[in-house]
């Protein structure tokens, strides 16, 4: 007996530990190797800023995560005499990670790595805060092989953010690295939280989330218009390269920050516009507008300052700058008015930009009907035409026009029924005065002829 409560004892037992392992969670088990292989992941999407185009030269982008330390990436060559650049390289990792270190190597000549740069971090994408204490300035290479940076940082993106190249032999600056990769794993749910949290409180500034629109640019000088020059055309202003720069004409004015320069960009219809994009030539700001107003036209011929947006001494701490309309404007064109531009590297003030854009969409007909009753009030002289799909509608010149053609009508026509009236009246009249004549003898009063029968006409004949 005692022998079989033994036994149902232990069988119970074992039931017991059988059914509480099948309601304990599981957990995927993990071992050494796999762990070591989450650590060394390279699964994220790798962007650029720019890379350099030489059919015959391969430095794209892939090279830096293909394993290869002897496949190079190149930024653009641009203003390559001026050590100043605005490059980087954006690690995207799909997902909020734990990002413990990146690590950065060289070429093999050692040449063209990052000066000044920062390794910044964000979870939604739109602003990268440098993380505490990776902000460098002319970085020495170490002797290793490759350069690592022990973050460790929750985080989707990392970027790093390069405002000044270094040299190769040839004294011309570019930033080059051979390959770029990551050490992350897995977030927990409050770490998750937290970054979020972080995030979340860092200042941002305006952001213009509407596309670009395409636009025809024209400005009121181009030093690419004077003999001898190149490169500077204002059909660069709105190609969407920094690489490429508009300069005004170089002119008498050079050593006064005062000037009245002009860039316009024109649409091919009515657009609703948002605000606008602008940025400096790299990272130098060299002429880069110091005051300025942004202006709206319906007629491309008069334009008006938009509401909160006039310039007067317009920062330069960054070389990208978003002009976010308190009001946004219906207009066939956006024009920069440029009252005065900051000092170049050869000490001289003429108006330099990389880009100019315009970010909104196309209006709709009441926008557009709203603002040309805005608009004409502003002018205050008469109807305007407006561009609609690409065609000269001129819908309000042409209304008026017939209005004023009708007015003048119905005057004429007034005019010609007035005189026909007096006209009849007067023949009436002198019908009647030449009767009462026949009527009435001189030498008597209308009213002493028994004669006279209608006493009005003889009053208009005594008369």
């Amino acid at each position: 007996m005692k022998n079989k409560l033994i036994t149902l004892l232990v069988i119970s037992c074992a039931m017991c530990f059988a059914c509480a392992c099948a309601n304990a969670p599981v957990y995927p088990r993990i071992d050494a190797g796999t762990v070591a292989a989450s650590r060394a992941a390279t699964d994220f999407t790798l962007t650029v800023s720019s890379s350099l185009n030489d059919p015959s030269i391969d430095a794209g982008s892939a090279n830096l995560t293909d394993g290869d330390i002897e496949t190079l990436w190149y930024s653009q060559w641009a203003d390559e005499k001026n050590p100043a650049c605005n490059e980087w390289i954006l690690l995207d990792f799909g997902s909020v990670r734990k990002v413990e270190s990146v690590t950065l190597t060289p070429n093999e000549q050692r040449i063209c790595f990052p000066a000044d740069f920062n390794i910044g971090w964000g979870v939604t994408g739109d602003v990268f805060p440098a993380v505490r204490g990776f902000e460098f300035t002319d970085y020495g290479l170490s002797g290793a092989a490759s350069e690592t940076f022990n973050v460790n940082v929750v985080t989707r993106y990392i970027r790093i953010h390069v405002t000044k190249r270094s040299a190769n032999g040839d004294g011309n600056y570019l930033v080059s690295l051979s390959e770029v990769s990551a050490n992350v794993r897995n977030a927990t749910a409050v770490e998750i939280e937290n970054a979020e949290k972080a995030d979340s409180e860092i200042v941002r500034r305006p952001v213009v989330d509407d596309p670009v629109i395409p636009s025809a640019a024209s400005a009121s000088s181009s030093l690419n218009n004077v003999e001898g020059t190149s490169g500077w055309a204002v059909k660069n202003i709105n190609d969407g390269s920094v690489a490429t720069q508009w300069c005004a004409e170089w002119g008498s004015n050079i050593n006064n920050e005062t000037c009245e320069e002009w860039i316009v960009l024109t649409f091919g219809k009515p657009q609703y516009v948002r605000g606008v994009s602008i940025r400096s030539q790299l990272a130098a700001h060299y002429g880069f507008p110091k005051a300025f107003d942004l202006q709206w036209t319906l007629d491309g011929e008069h334009f008006f300052t938009v509401s909160g947006a006039s310039y007067t001494d317009e920062p330069i701490g960054d070389t990208l700058h978003i002009k976010v309309f308190d009001s946004p404007v219906t207009a066939t064109a956006v024009r920069m008015d440029i009252k005065s531009s900051r000092i170049d590297s050869g000490g001289n003030y003429i108006p330099q930009l990389a880009e100019f854009q315009a970010h909104g969409r196309e209006a709709t007909d009441d926008e557009i009907s709203a603002a040309t009753r805005v608009f004409n009030d502003l002018v205050g002289s008469g109807p305007a035409s407006v561009e609609k799909d690409g065609i000269g509608i001129g819908m309000y010149g042409v209304a008026g026009s017939l209005m004023l053609f009708f007015a003048i009508a119905l005057f004429g026509a007034g005019v010609g029924l007035a005189i026909v009236l007096v006209w009849e009246f007067s023949k009436k009249r002198a019908r009647r005065v030449n009767s009462a004549k026949a009527q009435c003898p001189e030498v008597l009063t209308c009213g002493q002829n028994d004669a006279v029968k209608d006493k009005e006409d003889c009053d208009e004949y005594e008369n």
